[in-house]
């Protein structure tokens, strides 16, 4: 069984992703798919956050995936919420938490069906792996944003090297 959580709703806050991370390693779901909570066109969600100016500027179509924050969030920065999902992505599908989990999904089965369970029992959370691991491109006050290295690490930097304030990103939005 697989349970999907998005972050990124208004009544979210940073404390989010500790508290689901708690959940999580309670609970006896063999996978997580964790995404951000993303304004598709046509949307009522996307409607409200362009009347309210809270879309981030500049972000290309491509990054519209639920894994980047395309907007600003009600009770965090959008770095806390890019930070927060990098942060447990880490945590679910690093190679501890894949190899427990798979390792729980293979001791549900005898001993004999391990050859044909393994691969289903690894490949959604190495699948996931991967898809987390792209998120390489941050928005910048140009409008078009830049590819960092290892930005995982280190969050949103603002021109000037360190990170962009709400009020920065909001300034580079309108300026």
């Amino acid at each position: 069984m697989v349970g999907l959580f998005v972050f990124g709703f208004d009544g979210d806050t940073p404390q989010i992703f500790q508290s689901t991370y708690d959940f999580m390693r309670s609970s006896d779901l063999d996978s997580f798919s964790i995404t951000v909570l993303t304004p598709y066109v046509g949307t009522p969600q996307r409607a409200k956050w362009i009347e309210e100016n809270r879309l981030l500027p500049g972000v290309p179509w491509s990054l519209y995936d639920t894994n980047h924050v395309t907007y600003y969030p009600a009770q965090m920065t959008h770095q806390q919420l890019a930070q927060g999902y990098d942060w447990l992505s880490r945590k679910l599908y690093g190679w501890n938490g894949i190899a427990s989990r798979g390792l729980r999904q293979l001791m549900r089965h005898p001993l004999r069906d391990w050859p044909r369970k393994a691969f289903a029992s690894f490949s959604t959370d190495f699948g996931y792996r991967l898809e987390c691991n792209h998120r390489e491109w941050v928005p910048a006050s140009d409008g078009i944003g830049h590819r960092v290295r290892n930005s995982i690490q280190r969050g949103f930097p603002s021109q000037g090297g360190g990170e962009m304030t709400t009020s920065e990103a909001r300034d580079a939005a309108t300026g």
